[in-house]
């Protein structure tokens, strides 16, 4: 193992030097060091050759920079030199290392000045300061990592490339874990989101990150009850005849209770976590400012998808709003669905605490899993397809955060079950044009009309690296698979369709796609799980026609984006 330092020079008005370190793992890749946040627990050491002497440049700051963002934006550049000076010292082992050096080193440049443009709008400077410092920290040491891992793929064989690949992904992906779990907030939420999208993260990313769907500790009920009294204007005794401490959920951005109202009704409070509106802000900055980092990674259109989870975030912020999304899903579900929604308690609700009626049922994954539930279960699985037609072709109201834990199954007296939509912080409203325009895409992949999908993507706002359609193309055939007339689960390999999607973005990148995609390919990829793990014995074709055939001839409709 060889580590470096560096501390760099202060100007007059900037903070106090600070020192980063870079070490060089042979087995694990590249660790970063930066101030304000605690080491990795464990790291794997290999010795390579010591670097040349280095003299970090001064860089003066603009004045009115808050001196924390200085401090942490100013070791972070010195690591970006440091990551480009090391790997430059490798150069005799891997062919054009020191133009991949460069490419780093070219990347530190622009974040850095990145950060300082967007460090004027951070607020509360002693709290921000760990958070993005620790963010920063695990993002620049996780991408230096895969450019070295790149420059060493090229004289180990692709083999063994492949292998270590898969290792780095799953180290990577558990860093990010260990760090979302201590952080909470946004950046949590962020990599929930993530991990409901195998169609553009390695499987072994998806494997890790979706622990985060249950895995995270509970707030402590008194720091709730406090912020619900608040914003009720009245004791907790007040309002409930009982109020159960433990939690029924626990999210990123808040945690659900069940309580009884005075009059004997059963209802599920959902409390936005006290000074997560500070953490979503100060987040959020981070993310934007780690854009610049991420240039040049076979990972699709980053910054649209950022762009467009950050509207998500935010917009669960608005319990009001949620509540007015939730009327707006409810009026859209046919009569005759078996779907529903909780009502919400309006007198009881503000924009930070919602109160609903408490739906006593399973969760999707729970009674699908269920031996004794077999009869049904291929059931629920089509209505759920045929539910999510609705919503993009016909209803035009489309549930955004379509993972598992936001579905539930309640079930009547005789056994029946009824599928039940939960959160409503993320709802995509579509206009009679764009499902339209869907529907057009839809037909095409239904009939393998390859003229017709280019022509569709490209009116959608699609396009690659190259402008050639094949990459789309490839991912609309995969997504569009099982909800063909006819098809088939035997010989399914989700693991190869999934590798399929991530080697077409590896050969020709999806550099643009509509924001809208965003929330509807999280939609798709959590519906497509569900079908892969479960293999109904079902043909939704006809279903998926007849919606496509819908959306085709309305003729109404109003676009516009609700709670994102």
């Amino acid at each position: 193992m060889t580590s470096h330092s560096t501390s760099s020079s202060p100007s007059p008005a900037s903070a106090p030097a600070v020192t980063a370190t870079l070490t060089l793992d042979g087995d694990s890749g590249v660790t970063v060091d930066l101030p304000g946040a605690p080491p990795p627990e464990s790291t794997s050491t290999a010795d390579v050759p010591p670097a040349a002497p280095f003299v970090f440049p001064k860089i003066p700051l603009p004045d009115g920079t808050l001196s924390g963002a200085k401090q942490v934006l100013g070791a972070l550049f010195a690591t970006g030199k440091l990551i480009g000076h090391a790997l430059g010292n490798v150069e005799r082992l891997v062919i054009d290392v020191a133009r991949d050096s460069l490419a780093v080193a070219k990347d530190a440049e622009a974040l850095y000045e990145s950060a300082v443009h967007n460090a004027q709008a951070v607020r509360a400077t002693a709290r921000a300061t760990p958070r993005l410092t620790a963010i920063l920290r695990e993002a620049a040491t996780i991408a230096a990592s895969y450019r070295l891992h790149r420059t060493r793929a090229e004289i180990v064989g692709p083999e063994s490339a492949a292998v270590s690949l898969r290792e780095l992904h799953s180290r990577s992906a558990e860093r990010v874990y260990e760090l979302c779990v201590r952080l909470r907030g946004p950046i949590l939420k962020l990599a929930q989101l993530a991990s409901c999208r195998p169609d553009l993260l390695p499987p072994e990313w998806v494997t890790v990150l979706s622990r985060l769907q249950d895995q995270v500790p509970a707030v402590p009920v008194d720091e709730l009850r406090v912020r619900i009294e608040a914003e009720l204007g009245a004791p907790l005794t007040a309002l409930f005849a009982s109020f159960d401490e433990t939690p029924l959920a626990t999210a990123s951005l808040a945690q659900v209770h069940a309580a009884t109202l005075l009059d004997g009704t059963r209802v599920a409070v959902k409390v936005q976590l006290p000074g997560i509106e500070e953490l979503v802000e100060m987040d959020l900055l981070a993310i934007r400012t780690l854009l610049p980092l991420l240039d040049g990674l076979p990972i699709g259109d980053v910054r649209t998808t950022v762009d467009e989870l950050a509207r998500s975030i935010t917009g669960e912020l608005d319990f009001a709003g949620e509540a007015r999304n939730l009327a707006r899903f409810a009026a859209s579900i046919p009569a005759a669905a078996r779907v529903r929604v909780p009502s919400v308690v309006t007198r009881l609700s503000t924009e930070r605490v919602l109160v609903l009626e408490l739906i006593e049922g399973q969760k999707l994954t729970t009674f699908l899993d269920d031996p004794a539930q077999r009869a049904h279960r291929d059931a629920l699985l089509g209505r759920l397809v045929e539910s999510v037609c609705h919503q993009l072709l016909v209803g035009g109201v489309v549930h955004g955060d379509l993972h598992p834990g936001n579905l539930l199954v309640e079930l009547a007296e005789d056994g029946a079950p009824t599928l039940v939509f939960l959160d409503f912080g993320v709802v995509l409203e579509l206009d009679v044009d764009r499902r339209r325009a869907l529907a057009q895409l839809g037909i095409a992949l239904v009939q393998d009309d390859v003229a017709q999908m280019t022509r569709s993507f490209d009116a959608l706002g699609f396009r690659t690296a190259s402008g050639a359609p094949d990459t789309l193309i490839t991912i609309g055939r995969q997504i569009m698979a099982p909800l063909r007339s006819g098809w088939s689960w035997d010989g399914f390999d989700a693991g190869r369709q999934v590798q399929e999607m991530l080697g077409a973005f590896r050969n020709d990148d999806v550099v643009a796609i509509p924001p809208e995609m965003v929330l509807l390919g999280r939609a798709f990829a959590s519906v497509a799980g569900l079908l892969a793990h479960h293999r109904p014995a079902i043909d939704v074709g006809p279903a998926v026609l007849a919606a496509l055939g819908q959306a085709l001839s309305d003729q109404s409709g109003a676009c516009q984006r609700v709670g994102v």
